[in-house]
């Protein structure tokens, strides 16, 4: 019996190991050398101009209701804005990315997850970085970047959540209001980029049209086309 008592314990201590480590976040440090390639090619600058009213791509509140906004300019680089509990602009980054990306507020700074590479960059008010490190893919990492990628964050009972309310929202890539609910219910717009959103979409949809009647007329023509013997 105790025999028996000590492979099992052997044989789940490992497992036990092994759940342990898939449900911690895990993190692998970069080297000096792969920060500053990352640092170089990121180009992050803070940002003190006044912000516009450009549809959101990802947002986060720190827990003394402090704001951070992502957006993604297509033309322009990522812009990111600080905007305190109220919504009034504070300071802002901008860097260059190919990829989507999320924001996190930590205790060192805020932090941009770049979803190509999976890596969690944090910098300070001054654009210093603090922090680089990539996030190994486990159960808990999935878990980590689905709470990012909500909608609606909750601080001290105040909600505060992204929403679309034109008529082609439901086909919307981006969110174009941020809304602040007291906990009387009282609701305060706080960022509206709603003409801004809409006309994204026509635009997104416009070129999906373009080329679905692209690809329609090539077949036409293909079809069309007199067969050799």
């Amino acid at each position: 019996m105790r025999r028996f008592v000590l492979w099992m314990l052997l044989f789940c201590l490992p497992l036990t190991a092994l759940a342990e480590e898939m449900t911690e976040l895990k993190f692998r440090e970069y080297t000096t050398e792969g920060r500053q390639n990352f640092l170089k090619r990121r180009a992050l600058v803070v940002w003190k101009e006044d912000y516009h009213d450009w549809p959101i791509e990802c947002f986060d509140v720190r827990d003394d209701g402090m704001i951070a906004l992502g957006f993604d300019r297509p033309r322009g680089g990522n812009y990111i804005a600080v905007l305190t509990s109220d919504g009034t602009f504070q300071y802002g980054y901008v860097f260059q990315s190919t990829g989507s990306f999320l924001l996190d507020w930590v205790d060192e700074g805020l932090g941009i997850f770049m979803l190509r590479g999976s890596v969690l960059s944090v910098f300070d008010e001054d654009g210093e970085c603090v922090s680089l490190k990539s996030l190994v893919t486990n159960s808990a990492y999935s878990r980590y970047k689905n709470a990012l990628l909500k909608t609606e964050r909750t601080v001290d009972g105040v909600i505060y959540t992204l929403c679309n309310d034109h008529f082609l929202s439901q086909l919307s890539v981006n969110y174009a209001k941020l809304i602040r609910i007291d906990e009387q219910g009282n609701e305060t717009v706080l960022h509206d980029a709603s003409g801004a959103a809409l006309m994204q979409t026509v635009g997104v949809l416009g070129i999906g049209l373009f080329v679905v009647i692209c690809i329609v007329v090539v077949w036409n023509r293909r079809q069309n086309e007199p067969k050799l013997n």
